[in-house]
């Protein structure tokens, strides 16, 4: 409260109250002016800071901080974009300075006001001056890695000028202002903008954090395009990708990464198979051309991208080739400018030893097989009706008076030397008990097998500086194949290099030797006895005493005395065969050279306007020998079966009596094609987008083969007597009986390693030339507007000399149209966050296929003279069909592509049709045409499938010590059919063998129904009206008799992977799910007398009078006088299993040392991998243990040792 005091101031209390007020008012109206003057003062300093902020969101913000009111044109102001600002504590007329520097605006300030609008029009002395001043850009936009970036858009700021990067994303612009700024934006990384200087170099741009996908640009191999204005489906693997894991075959490391392509059972397919007779491996194409090398060829190491293009849109451009897909691979090139980089890398694989073991396998065991073989024996010698008969069957032969009715064993052998008396049955007890502790698996094991290793090494040396870029790359890679004296070798040798001689030509070249030798060590007179499975389970490789013993690679009478016939005649050679001797006097050698050399010019005439002319040659050569050696066993049976008793007892000899054989098989493929292609890209005032292509193409093909045999061989001095040798002589015994009782006739020496080793089955006998030419125009065009809407159409057409009786087949158009729409782009998306891209297509194009086994011209085959007249003999092959054209097939796809949740969750799904048409097959003619059938464009096929790609981001880290983790699943349905076909099935028989049938898939398993076993023990089958018939019945019978079991190829693909990495360590594991198809396993031959070869144990389980209740039918003594078809029971619905499988197909952990760590080393980078491939499945379908993808015991699981050093 207020105390007055009257007195001391003489002043009336109403007064004094009344100044009091006067002064609080004063000092309240003096606060509130301080105060506003303050505000107004301080409000016009401006600070803002931001990326990529739209230029009417910047003035927004100077007019809130300033509060000055701003008038301009909202339209003029959206359409020039976004920019950059860094402004801190200024005034307006600073800020707006500062920001208006980089647009064609001016304003004035008037009080509060501030107005904008657009900078005049110079006269025509202004443009004159700048156009003197403005200068000339150019540069390279790369990513963070040094990579580049074709297709990224390079504009003068504030103006409607911009080009595109090339494919090396390289650019020029010309008449820049000094003063100007250019700003580069790419889909999915940071829009940059810089100060124009006339060379920029090397332009990195960093990825955004909202980055679409790993992968920005489609390489079709004729052109790059960025993925956000392709319209096609493909999918591009980065090198970053491929090197999560390690597989010396790059198409293996495509498993489980692409949807759609499955590489099953050896045969590698996009969206299934679509012919009969023609190729179904896609098309290879190298940086940007065709090539016919092999998968297997292509170094691993040096892949800096793979894609594959599956429809029409994305691979129709390369026409009569493409109806299998296209797989492009792009190597690697120098990326860091003014550096050279050094990377050593090295794989060690070592696999599980081979499993041996006959229960395993599905064989009886060496106990199990004699003790069926003794009772076999023992009943066939005292009970059986033919016991007799038998015994004297076998004593005759032995005398040399009559032929074996079959091969003996030594078992039967044993049991006959007891009939006769020769030996005791405590003898033949000792004998069996001997056999029961031989296992010929396990000595085959011990001393053919070794643990088989795989050893690869690659070395790369880079270099690039502004105008020049080299690259060498050394790849080593050795096998031992897993088998003693058996190896592998094969070098890779690569350089690719680019000059850029002037601004306006880059000369682009390459060079690729692949030298490649393949040793081993095989039987040259019957191959299948390299096996461990291919004698029977008691045999041994050695004698008691421990020395080899005496077997035979396909007649056993070696065991008996009858073995002795030709040691005891010293005009013939000994027939001994010892296995460990008989693989060191066989040789067979392949040698391979593979020669790749790849070139281009390319011009830049003006901005945006390309020409290129490319070519590619190859050059591929290899050399096969197969040598036996004057002692080997093949060399001796010869010799013995073309030594000709004459009629005074004396020998005439057909073939040289010493040196060995020498069998060459010599072929040659030079392969080119040339490409001339011009480039055209245009961007118009920042919205419209156009990409033309057009070009010519011309492709060779020419292989050629020439087969020699080489008698009385001597390898250390290189020569031969094959001139002394009449080889009508040999032709003319060649149906003569067996020179001796128990081997074989001349017949099957003469065909398979005389005639066969001479001639290729081809016209020439001896030597073959086929050559093949090709032309092709071609031309595309993809046009986008707005970064939203993408139009694409191609066309195509190509001739062939393949075909060319009749003028309208000589030739074939294919082409494809194309539309996507880039949701995420309209302004109605700008709200919602959630998604980051969201994108639709659709395709629809032609794409051929050649079928090199017809022709329209007659072919005709000769062959040696004719028996008879002496004469040359020639045979027609195929009558001309001057009708013949291109496979085509015709593909719709229905794709979308879409990013959310901060690109955590990235996704791609497709649906697709392809319908193949003038497919080859074969078509059945009149008998009275002089052919029963031809083949011809007349079959049709269907493949329609879903496609589905998903990837998650569940951890991300910003650097090596973050925990990461994606998960990605690609899944795949295709059902495959053949809608028409000409020559339909007139039997059971024909369609289980064929395989296919109109209304089914290519690959179907038929198999006969199987009805069960009769009271005897006989196998017997279900006819189509139901009846019960025999074997012999049942292949006679109507198509419809067999029953559809399912497809062979996986109609399902599912994979999942996961990648967690954490402080430099990295864990990836792949697992696999193939389903939907079935296969026939564990097969069995038939069992009419024991054979020389392991029984199945399927037949442990046989019918006998004690067993009626079983399957399997019963063998030997209980199956006699049945003469079962093999292929009739091998083909029965008994033997077919569902094939669904799930494995992990590949475990990899890996560390990459810090690099604070290594460069105290001297060193860039280090990396150390462990892998483990096929560990045992997870689950089978089956339940009886096969694995599908052997047919038998599963994968031997593989470990990898990998290291990789940057220096």
């Amino acid at each position: 409260m207020y105390q007055i005091f009257t007195k001391q101031t003489g002043i009336p209390r109403l007064v004094c109250r009344k100044i009091m007020l006067i002064i609080r008012l004063t000092t309240v109206v003096l606060l509130a002016s301080l105060l506003q003057v303050s505000a107004a003062v301080f409000g016009q300093r401006i600070s803002f800071e931001g990326k990529a902020v739209p230029l009417k969101n910047v003035l927004k913000t100077f007019q809130l901080q300033s509060g000055y009111d701003f008038i301009y044109d909202l339209k003029l102001i959206k359409q020039l974009g976004n920019t950059d600002v860094d402004i801190n504590n200024a005034s307006i007329d600073e800020a707006l300075r500062t920001v208006f520097e980089k647009f064609p605006l001016i304003y004035t300030i008037q009080g509060k006001k501030v107005s904008i609008r657009s900078k005049p029009a110079p006269s025509i002395l202004e443009n004159l001056l700048r156009k003197f001043a403005n200068i000339d850009v150019s540069g390279s936009v790369n990513d963070e890695n040094g990579g580049p970036l074709p297709g990224a858009t390079v504009k003068i700021k504030g103006s409607d000028v911009s080009v595109t990067t090339d494919g090396d994303g390289k650019f020029s612009l010309r008449d820049v202002p000094e003063e100007g700024f250019i700003e580069i934006s790419f889909i999915g990384y940071q829009t940059l903008e810089l100060k124009a200087t006339k060379n920029f170099g090397a332009i990195k741009l960093k990825a955004s954090s909202l980055e679409l996908n790993e992968v920005q640009v489609v390489n079709t191999g004729y052109q790059k395009i960025s993925i956000e204005r392709a319209t096609g489906a493909a999918t591009t693997i980065t090198s970053k990708q491929l090197q999560t894991r390690f597989t010396p075959n790059i198409i293996d490391n495509l498993e489980g990464r692409v949807a759609g392509l499955v590489n099953y059972g050896g045969r590698t397919a996009i969206r299934g198979t679509g012919t009969l007779f023609a190729e179904s491996r896609p098309l290879l194409v190298i940086d940007g051309l065709p090539v016919e090398m092999a998968y297997e060829d292509v170094n691993p190491y040096d892949v800096e991208s793979v894609t594959i293009l599956k429809d029409a849109a994305a691979s129709a451009i390369y026409g009569a080739r493409a109806s299998n897909g296209v797989i492009i691979i792009t190597t690697k090139k120098a990326t860091n400018l003014n550096k050279t980089d050094i990377e050593v890398s090295s794989n060690i694989t070592l696999w599980q030893n081979r499993n041996v073991d006959y229960a395993d396998n599905w064989y009886m065991t060496p106990e199990q097989q004699v003790d069926r073989e003794n009772q076999y024996f023992k009943w066939l010698y005292n009970q059986s009706p033919t016991a007799a008969a038998s015994l004297a069957s076998m004593s005759n032969a032995l005398a040399g008076t009559g032929s074996f009715s079959l091969i003996p064993t030594p078992i039967q052998y044993d049991h006959f030397l007891l009939k006769t008396g020769a030996i005791q049955q405590s003898e033949l007890d000792r004998r069996l008990a001997q056999y029961k502790t031989q296992n010929f698996a396990k000595d085959y094991a011990d001393n053919l097998l070794r643990q088989r290793v795989l050893q690869t090494y690659n070395l790369s040396l880079r270099n690039r500086t502004e105008h020049f870029q080299s690259n060498l790359i050394i790849n080593y890679k050795a096998d031992n194949m897993g088998k003693v004296s058996d190896n592998y070798n094969q070098w890779n040798l690569f350089y690719k290099g680019a000059y850029e001689m002037t601004k306006w030509l880059t000369v682009n070249f390459g060079v690729n030797n692949i030298l490649q030798k393949t040793s081993e060590r095989r039987n040259n007179y019957v191959e299948n006895i390299m096996d461990p499975f291919s004698l029977p389970a008691y045999y041994s490789l050695f004698n008691p005493d421990g020395s080899q013993a005496n077997l035979s690679p396909n007649f056993t009478h070696y065991y008996t005395p009858y073995s002795n016939w030709a040691e005891n005649n010293p005009a013939l050679r000994p027939m001994q065969y010892h296995l460990l001797e008989e693989i060191n006097l066989n040789k067979h050698n392949t040698e391979r050279q593979n020669n790749r050399f790849q070139g281009e010019l390319l011009f830049k005439v003006i901005p945006g306007l390309t020409l290129s002319t490319q070519y590619v040659y190859e050059a591929n050569r290899q050399s096969t020998v197969n040598n036996a050696e004057e002692d080997s066993y093949l060399m001796r049976l010869m010799r013995n079966a073309y030594s000709i008793r004459n009629t005074n007892g004396t020998y005439r000899y057909l073939i040289p009596q010493t040196g060995g054989r020498l069998a060459t098989e010599n072929s040659q493929g030079n392969f080119w094609t040339a490409r001339g292609q011009a480039n055209f890209t245009k961007v118009i005032k920042n919205v419209h987008h156009l990409d033309l292509i057009a070009g010519i193409e011309f492709r060779e093909t020419n292989t050629k083969g020439t087969r020699n045999l080489y008698l009385g061989w001597d390898d250390q001095l290189q020569s031969h007597s094959t001139a002394t040798v009449n080889f009508n002589d040999l032709w003319n015994v060649v149906n003569t009986t067996s020179y001796a009782p128990g081997y074989p006739a001349r017949q099957f020496l003469y065909t398979p390693f005389i005639e066969n080793a001479m001639t290729l089955n081809l016209p020439d006998n001896n030597l073959t030339e086929i050559r093949r030419r090709y032309a092709s125009a071609y031309a595309n065009i993809t046009y986008t507007y707005d970064r939203r809407y993408n139009i694409f159409g191609s066309i195509r057409k190509d001739f062939a000399d393949v075909y060319g009786l009749a003028t309208q087949f000589r030739g074939s158009p294919f082409g494809s149209v194309g539309l996507s729409w880039n949701i995420s782009n309209e302004r109605f998306m700008d709200n919602l966050k959630e998604i980051n891209a969201l994108k639709i297509r659709g395709s629809y194009g032609y794409t051929g296929n050649i079928y090199q086994g017809a022709t329209s011209f007659m072919t005709a085959t000769t062959g040696l003279s004719n028996s008879y007249t002496g004469l040359p003999r020639a045979s027609i092959e195929s009558p001309g069909n001057p009708n013949l054209s291109w496979e085509r097939t015709a593909t719709i796809n229905l794709g979308a592509e879409f990013t959310l949740f901060d690109a955590r969750l990235r996704g791609i799904l497709d649906w697709y049709n392809k319908k193949s048409d003038k497919v080859f097959s074969n078509q059945t003619l009149e008998v009275t045409k002089g052919f029963t059938s031809l083949v011809m464009n007349m079959a049709n096929v269907k493949n329609n499938g879903l496609e589905i790609t998903l990837a998650y981001d569940w951890f991300r880290g910003k650097n090596r010590n973050d925990f990461s983790w994606t998960s990605s699943v690609i899944g795949s349905w295709n059902k495959n059919e053949v809608t028409h076909v000409e020559v339909q099935a007139i039997n059971a028989s024909q369609i289980v063998s064929v395989g296919y049938k109109q209304g089914y898939p290519i690959r179907s398993l038929f198999s006969y129904r199987y009805a069960g076993l009769t009271a005897n023990g006989l196998q017997s089958w279900y006819a189509e009206d139901g009846r019960i018939i025999s074997d012999v019945g049942i292949r006679s019978a109507t198509p419809e008799s067999v029953y559809f079991n399912g497809q062979a190829d996986p109609k399902y693909t599912f994979s999942m992977e996961n990648q967690i990495t954490w402080k430099g360590f990295s864990l990836n594991i792949l697992m696999v799910y193939y389903g939907g198809h079935h296969m026939y396993a564990n097969q069995v031959q038939s069992q009419l007398f024991p054979s020389n070869l392991p029984v199945r144990s399927w037949y442990l389980d046989a019918w006998t009078p004690s067993n009626p209740g079983t399957n399997v039918p019963g063998i030997w003594e209980y199956n006699a006088s049945v003469s079962t078809n093999p292929t009739v029971q091998n083909n029965t619905d008994l033997f077919v299993h569902r094939a669904d499988f799930l494995k992990i197909r590949n475990l990899v952990v890996g560390y990459d040392v810090p690099r604070s760590n290594v460069s105290k080393i001297g060193l860039k980078g280090l990396g150390l991998r462990f892998q483990m491939n096929n560990l045992p499945a997870i689950w089978k379908s089956n339940d009886i243990g096969v694995d599908p993808e052997t047919l038998g015991i599963r994968l031997p699981t593989s470990y990898v040792f990998g290291l990789n050093i940057n220096l």
